[in-house]
């Protein structure tokens, strides 16, 4: 993948149960702020049927994984239908604009416009390392939705995602 050598702030416990979100002996939660789940949403919706995509910044506040920023870009992937690619230019832009807000890049979004919201077996492998967060929104009966996932050796954990009230 195009984000090759952006590593994480730690590693992930290797005894961790899996769904749960633990890094180290702490429960990580994702939190989206205001707005940016929407935004996520609408850009998926928007791009569908093809796979959309972009990264996330944000910061580690103890057990919650704060993101304060998304950064859509094209699909570069030569099957935008089938599976989604960020380019190296893109990843620059990302770290660029997060470093700039005082923030990190801290994981990536992508959509499944005809799946569910489940990393695929690639999503896993593209993936930086254990810290790296992976959104993934896949349309359903009910709209659009999302959920937060980690690789673990074992397959995906889940991460539970906190969308705080509009303020």
């Amino acid at each position: 993948g195009a984000s090759r050598g952006w590593r994480g702030p730690g590693p992930v416990s290797r005894s961790a149960p899996r769904g749960v979100g633990i890094v180290g002996q702490v429960m990580m939660t994702l939190e989206l702020e205001d707005g940016l789940a929407a935004s996520i949403l609408a850009d998926c919706a928007a791009r569908a049927p093809a796979e959309a995509c972009g990264l996330l910044a944000g910061h580690d506040r103890g057990g919650t994984i704060v993101v304060r920023a998304v950064y859509p870009y094209p699909n570069e992937s030569d099957t935008p239908r089938l599976n989604f690619s960020i380019g190296r230019a893109a990843l620059r832009d990302a770290m660029a604009r997060a470093h700039d807000a005082g923030i990190t890049l801290i994981g990536g979004w992508h959509s499944h416009p005809h799946g569910a919201a489940v990393p695929s077996r690639r999503d896993l492998a593209a993936t930086i390392d254990d810290d790296w967060v992976m959104v993934v929104a896949a349309s359903g009966r009910d709209g659009w939705r999302l959920r937060a996932w980690r690789r673990h050796d074992a397959g995906p954990d889940e991460m539970p995602v906190h969308i705080p009230a509009a303020r």
